[in-house]
């Protein structure tokens, strides 16, 4: 993941494609091998965070059908792994999935999927605000929640609900 994002930073798409699709098949050859290796959890998370990557190469390569499949199974991955520790909060992993949310969201903007692309971004607010509530001096989860409540919001005006734009900013 680490160097597929970095290849994404610098503009080499096909470059960060490749090394994300090698950095998947390794860990799912691993999670194929031995599922209940001690570190399979951590594999998992893995792969997972790849997704990320790979959505959003594939999004920024011209391919936002792809990026939208991709992040759509790369959610309910982060979404079950958060649900395996109920009452638990994991704010890096909280924000990994917003992140997630908001690079999906961008892939069905891209689609022309306005009203899609606004819940998927209402995904991202709802956890940032949780995670801006239990750690107000956080002023990253602040930021990044600006930026998502700022894109919806756009999103929605630009679908003509003025309205729900109000209301959900």
């Amino acid at each position: 993941g680490r160097l597929c994002s970095t290849l994404v930073a610098v503009g080499d798409l096909p470059g960060a494609i490749q090394n994300c699709t090698r950095n998947a098949e390794l860990l799912r050859g691993l999670l194929t091998i031995d599922p209940g290796a001690p570190t399979a959890g951590a594999w998992t998370l893995q792969l997972a965070l790849n997704g990320i990557a790979t959505g959003n190469a594939q999004r920024l390569s011209g391919d936002p059908k792809t990026a939208e499949r991709t992040l759509r199974d790369t959610v309910a991955t982060l979404q079950a792994l958060l649900d395996k520790s109920p009452g638990k909060t994991n704010a890096d992993l909280e924000r990994r999935l917003a992140v997630a949310f908001a690079y999906r969201a961008n892939a069905l903007a891209d689609l022309g999927d306005l009203r899609g692309a606004s819940d998927s971004y209402g995904g991202a607010v709802e956890r940032l605000s949780r995670l801006a509530a239990l750690d107000p001096a956080n002023t990253r989860f602040r930021t990044d929640l600006v930026y998502m409540l700022t894109k919806r919001g756009e999103l929605l005006v630009k679908g003509g609900d003025v309205a729900g734009a109000r209301q959900a900013t």
